[in-house]
């Protein structure tokens, strides 16, 4: 709970305002009189009688807008609109919202929604709550001591390779061109739907545009590490060489060379891709996503024993972790070989002199 407003020894109230990392007072002869001042002001004008709805709003605005892309923000900000602003959570004041109000909301939740949305709730109020403690917005983070949510334990998406041969088998050009791709490559599909033939050489894939809703090509990518070269297959190389020698010997020049375009020759819409690939899958009686070929890819790295650094750079992810965690899906029938590769570490070979 917010600390409660006490008078100075003369009686009046003051605020507290951080302006450019330095501290600015506000008074009146009420707390309310105090804060009037600091609006009209033009300091800070989120207090703790605001809404957390307000606050939520100001704070994917001012701090969570600069760290992600667009499409990301637009994601957090349709899940807070949809499972907070209009609660009664939402409509709290920030000064009256408790740690029991937080975990009896995202307990509500629970038995509704999917854990992983309210993980992300828990996420969301947790991190803007502790940055109105930063902003001196409120004395404490009352959703700090409320625990994340259990999620339930992750599913398996590593897709055994007869089940993505009998895929690509069924699927026409060009999209059983893509579809080795995404599997050999483990690009995001809207990095794949992206790519320009300007961007295949040497028998790779130079990853530097994506595709974002709207079918905008833009070279904004996830995070700075998707930025990569990804080295391809022979296989994969001769699947694009051939479907290089059979596109229409002139380009439209006011589209894009795409590698994987749309019948007007513009660039294709991701949830395109990702509803046709469901379709393939229903029809083969297969249960998996788009997105699993991506954890194919990583765990194959896996098996293969390149190295998590290595891996990390091929995925294009920030952080090694999120390789290891999340991608990377080893059981124990990959663990075979273990042992030779082992007893090969063990022979002591000849020194040549």
């Amino acid at each position: 709970m917010a600390k409660k407003p006490k008078p100075r020894a003369d009686g009046r109230y003051q605020i507290k305002r951080i302006v450019d990392g330095k501290a600015k007072f506000f008074y009146g002869a009420t707390y309310d009189e105090a804060e009037a001042s600091a609006r009209a002001a033009g300091q800070h004008s989120i207090t703790k009688n605001d809404t957390l709805a307000t606050w939520l709003k100001y704070w994917l605005g001012n701090v969570v807008k600069a760290n992600v892309t667009a499409g990301t923000l637009s994601n957090y900000t349709t899940l807070i609109d949809k499972h907070i602003t209009n609660e009664d959570l939402g409509r709290s004041r920030l000064r009256d919202i408790t740690t029991q109000k937080v975990r009896q909301f995202l307990a509500a939740k629970l038995e509704t929604r999917s854990p992983r949305t309210v993980l992300m709730l828990h996420h969301f109020l947790k991190s803007s709550l502790q940055q109105a403690v930063y902003d001196a917005v409120l004395f404490r983070n009352p959703a700090e001591p409320v625990k994340r949510p259990k999620t339930p334990a992750k599913t398996d998406k590593y897709l055994a390779t007869e089940v993505v041969r009998k895929l690509i088998d069924a699927a026409k050009e060009p999209r059983k061109t893509l579809l080795l791709v995404a599997w050999t490559s483990g690009l995001r599909r809207e990095e794949i739907l992206g790519l320009c033939w300007s961007d295949f050489k040497a028998g790779s894939l130079i990853v530097r545009r994506s595709v974002k809703k709207g079918r905008e090509l833009s070279t904004e990518l996830k995070t700075p590490s998707a930025y990569r070269t990804v080295p391809l297959p022979q296989e994969t190389i001769k699947a694009l060489n051939k479907l290089a020698g059979d596109r229409p010997k002139v380009v439209n020049l006011t589209t894009p060379d795409l590698i994987f375009p749309g019948a007007d020759g513009k660039p294709v819409e991701p949830i395109i891709l990702t509803r046709y690939f469901a379709r393939l899958c229903e029809r083969n009686k297969i249960k998996a996503t788009f997105h699993d070929l991506r954890h194919t890819y990583a765990t194959n790295l896996a098996i293969a024993g390149v190295h998590p650094a290595r891996a990390q750079y091929l995925l294009g992810h920030a952080k090694a972790q999120m390789t290891l965690d999340g991608y990377t899906h080893i059981r124990g029938g990959d663990m075979a070989d273990i042992a030779q590769i082992v007893e090969t570490t063990m022979v002591v070979k000849p020194v040549v002199k």
